[in-house]
């Protein structure tokens, strides 16, 4: 489901894609190795490929990343770790844009994009308050200011058909204390307004 932006030519758009496989990382000379996908789908051709894949770009592909709200940016040799990323086929664009992809076998009865701010839960705000006891603690020796979960924003909902129940994806940037960017992103499971469930995945990109 190609999620765009709220200016996308695309708007709210489900696109069927067949799946083709889970990427795996791969040891070379005793290094883990990855692939930059951008380069290897064709994007891009500034980037090494880390070992695994081949650079091959497209002159007609326009890459985007802002476009894109890119998960694969990143600030040095975006090298980092692929292992178990799902790879999809889909129909041509010439457009980029935020993918979300939902296993087939889950039937999806509406799509939403959201804005604003993620609503915090109770669990929430005592993580907060733990993370910023224990960074108040290195405060002397902090270079940035780390950001936390009351920072993430809604990007869409996905409304399940079975289960009365609801997929969120929200997504915020963190440098941490010491100027190491990640972007962060959230998955939560709700029924009504409770979260059953939160997933987070944490995307390396740099040092500031």
């Amino acid at each position: 489901m190609p999620l765009g932006d709220t200016n996308s030519v695309l708007g709210k758009t489900k696109m069927k894609a067949s799946f083709v496989k889970v990427m795996k990382d791969g040891l070379k000379n005793n290094v883990i190795r990855s692939t930059y996908i951008p380069g290897a789908e064709g994007m891009d051709g500034d980037h090494e490929s880390c070992g695994l894949g081949e650079i091959k770009r497209v002159e007609q592909y326009k890459y985007i990343p802002e476009r894109a709200a890119d998960y694969f940016d990143a600030m040095i040799d975006h090298c980092e770790s692929n292992e178990g990323v799902g790879i999809y086929h889909t129909a041509s664009s010439k457009y980029s844009f935020l993918v979300l992809g939902i296993d087939p076998g889950i039937a999806v009865a509406d799509l939403k994009l959201l804005s604003g701010k993620r609503p915090l839960a109770p669990a929430d705000r005592q993580e907060i308050a733990k993370q910023k006891r224990e960074d108040k603690k290195a405060a002397a020796e902090c270079t940035t200011n780390p950001a936390y979960i009351d920072s993430a924003t809604q990007i869409a909902e996905i409304t399940l058909l079975e289960g009365d129940s609801r997929l969120k994806v929200s997504a915020y940037e963190n440098p941490g204390c010491y100027g190491h960017l990640s972007s962060i992103y959230i998955l939560d499971v709700l029924r009504g307004n409770m979260v059953l469930r939160k997933f987070e995945v944490y995307r390396y990109k740099g040092p500031l």
